[in-house]
């Protein structure tokens, strides 16, 4: 089993769903005929979040497939869960919401890290480079304008943390506030507070022995996974990932 692989599936190897997938406890889902929905304690032998199924088979499974390859370039990995918002004012205006923004924030994330670990490299003479891996979902809420769950993925080496949420301070957490007011196409100091960082959002894989952290991971990270909340069939995509 290759290094950074806990569950036998070689990255980037996709899944053929045919009729014994219900076999497997899978079933359609009834609003998008071509995902599966799954439900239980565990998926591929890895822990799921109760009380949040089903789950589409699917994105569990692109989940594993991108943090395995940032595993595997990255041994000590730093996993970020992060919120992003929308504008009040933007409901509803979906020609500037849905264009492709998540695109924007994550192009304009990895240029901002390359740029700052450059910097860092002029300063010390050398420094951990970092690629910049991600997996999304746009949440769709009655009681709260739509908004997206990210999960980001860097070297731990170069980044220990989100640092400093001071606007003022240089920090890994400033970065993403930068990359998503970019993206919204607000000055840092109007699109900073559009991005949510929840309570206990940064975990350290430490290396290829730590399954035990890498399953946590998983777990928290399948929620986003869920199939409520997930709008089908008015060309907004619900769900995306680092295809590298």
């Amino acid at each position: 089993m290759q290094q950074g692989n806990i569950t036998g599936i070689k990255a980037g190897q996709m899944k053929t769903f045919t009729e014994s997938s219900m076999e497997q406890g899978y079933w359609r889902c009834p609003d998008n005929k071509n995902l599966y929905l799954v439900d239980g304690p565990t998926f591929r032998g890895l822990p799921l979040m109760s009380g949040h199924g089903p789950y589409i088979v699917q994105y569990l499974d692109r989940l594993i497939e991108v943090l395995q390859k940032a595993w595997a370039e990255h041994p000590r990995l730093l996993v970020l869960r992060i919120e992003l918002k929308i504008p009040k004012e933007w409901m509803g205006r979906d020609d500037v919401m849905w264009d492709g923004i998540m695109k924007r924030f994550i192009q304009s994330l990895r240029r901002k890290v390359m740029t700052d670990r450059a910097r860092a490299k002029g300063r010390n003479g050398r420094c951990h480079d970092s690629s910049v891996r991600n997996v999304w979902t746009r949440e769709v809420s009655t009681r709260d304008r739509d908004h997206f769950h990210g999960l980001l993925m860097v070297n731990h080496d170069a980044y220990y943390g989100l640092g400093s949420y001071d606007l003022r301070v240089p920090s890994l957490a400033n970065i993403i506030r930068e990359a998503w007011a970019s993206a919204l196409g607000l000055i840092f100091e109007q699109g900073a507070r559009f991005v949510h960082y929840p309570e206990n959002c940064s975990y350290f894989i430490n290396g290829h022995g730590d399954v035990a952290t890498f399953a946590e991971v998983f777990r928290r990270a399948s929620y986003m996974c869920k199939e409520r909340t997930k709008v089908y069939g008015n060309r907004q995509q619900s769900f995306g990932y680092s295809r590298k």
